[in-house]
């Protein structure tokens, strides 16, 4: 498949990397040489330099048998352009980057399917619905959508006092509620651990556990200490992610209050939102400036600045403080692997791996067998979606009958839109889709398992 990518900047960057070693056909068109050359040093892609608005630009970029275009640079108006000109050569997959829902007017009957543009992506806005996610539980980490709608992963922390703490997977005492969903991955000291029934639950393990969302909100029920719940939150910065954050945090009910060191920006935000929570105007840097916005009494405290360094300190001075919950946000892809090390920081979302999940889910980059679902934020690995052809080696077949690939747990199975616990007694049928979580190098063995034509010897 061939994917034109507009933009070489983060965004652009990381879904390149994602896409090319997929093995798509991969041309990122960008105007910075700069940008580019250091693409290709790490990368097996085509470039372009240029303006990607331009249809002189795309055509040298093959727009005319290119499946997909993806404009994701740092002009959104650039990027609109860029689609509708897409639409234009009759490429029926695009995804446009904006700033934030304002480009469009429901007033005027100016939406997405006005300016023909397919898919849309906030990054801003993913990033919030993410962070959102959390706050419904201090133990909750993360939380990850799959295909189908009714199904969930989601990563809790193991504390001391949880009752799956100190038993081997297959001992849990809830059995009813455990056979209802599935271990996915545990975080040990930033190590993947791939769960197994003699596996033992340890404090402070990131334990990711997948089934149907009411069963998986039971588990985090179940774990959860009496205090555990969040209704104050306090929110460093008023940038895209901090107002974006901020509606949906009012309108859910919590009590809101943000540190903003620019005095217009948290008036335009009071404005916004007419009433219902607190500014405090002041750097967020400023131990002063905490302690005025009351994050020692916090429930939690999110670090949604502008720059990676002062979010990282401000998490850091949060936890000191006495916030029992601190989440923060950074902009590089580098610092995702770095967030998980940091153990005064209980969540950490990266705005660029959040944007190439929901591109990713929107374009439905497949073939016949796989799709990628998600990159996991906190641990190397991702969820992959496997489609069970009929003559396939795993159709017919149980689960514990299979040998897959080490470092590769089966979440889940998806049957006529149910969602069934990968269990080793099931059977698959032609048509499943199988839900794995796994290293990306590990598809090139999985693939053939899921393949009209078997490739391997079981």
């Amino acid at each position: 498949m061939k994917i034109i990518i507009v933009g070489a900047g983060e965004l652009g960057k990381y879904l390149a990397s994602v896409l090319s070693h997929d093995k798509h056909d991969i041309v990122v068109v960008d105007r910075s040489d700069e940008l580019l050359n250091r693409l290709k040093e790490h990368l097996d892609i085509m470039t372009v330099p240029g303006n990607g608005a331009n249809i002189e630009c795309l055509k040298k970029a093959g727009i005319k048998d290119t499946d997909i275009l993806i404009a994701v640079s740092g002009d959104e108006s650039a990027n609109v352009l860029a689609c509708q000109l897409a639409s234009h050569m009759n490429i029926q997959n695009t995804v446009c980057r904006l700033d934030s829902v304002n480009f469009f007017s429901e007033e005027d009957n100016l939406n997405a399917k006005a300016l023909n543009l397919h898919n849309i992506v906030i990054p801003a806005e993913e990033c919030a619905r993410k962070i959102f996610h959390v706050l419904s539980n201090k133990i909750v980490m993360e939380k990850i959508l799959f295909s189908n709608q009714n199904a969930v992963m989601t990563a809790f922390e193991a504390l001391p006092s949880s009752p799956i703490t100190g038993a081997r997977i297959k001992d849990i005492s809830n059995t009813e509620l455990m056979d209802t969903v599935r271990f996915a991955a545990i975080l040990r000291d930033r190590k993947h651990i791939t769960p197994h029934g003699d596996t033992i639950i340890v404090p402070g393990d990131k334990v990711y556990v997948a089934g149907r969302k009411s069963e998986v909100e039971s588990v985090i029920k179940w774990n959860s200490p009496e205090n555990s719940s969040i209704s104050k939150v306090t929110i460093a910065g008023a940038t895209r992610v901090g107002r974006n954050l901020t509606a949906k945090l009012y309108e859910a009910g919590y009590e809101v209050r943000i540190i903003e060191k620019d005095f217009a920006k948290g008036a335009r935000l009071l404005d916004e939102l007419k009433a219902g929570i607190m500014v405090i105007n002041g750097d967020a840097t400023d131990r002063e400036v905490m302690i005025e916005a009351g994050v020692d009494s916090t429930d939690a405290f999110v670090s949604a600045l502008d720059d990676d360094e002062d979010n990282i300190l401000c998490a850091i001075m949060a936890k000191e403080m006495g916030a029992r919950k601190v989440v923060t946000v950074t902009n590089k892809a580098e610092y995702a692997n770095i967030i998980p090390a940091i153990n005064m920081i209980d969540s950490g979302f990266s705005s660029s791996l959040v944007a190439v999940n929901t591109v990713l889910r929107q374009i439905q980059v497949k073939t016949e067998t796989v799709s990628i679902e998600a990159i996991l934020n906190r641990i190397n690995a991702c969820i992959f979606e496997f489609k069970v052809n009929k003559g396939s080696i795993v159709c017919n077949k149980r689960i514990d009958e299979i040998k897959f690939p080490l470092s590769t747990t089966l979440a889940l199975v998806f049957r006529d839109n149910k969602v069934i616990s990968a269990t080793g007694a099931l059977r698959f049928e032609e048509g499943d889709i199988a839900t794995t979580v796994t290293s990306s190098d590990n598809v090139k063995a999985l693939e053939p398992l899921f393949a009209k034509k078997g490739l391997l010897n079981l």
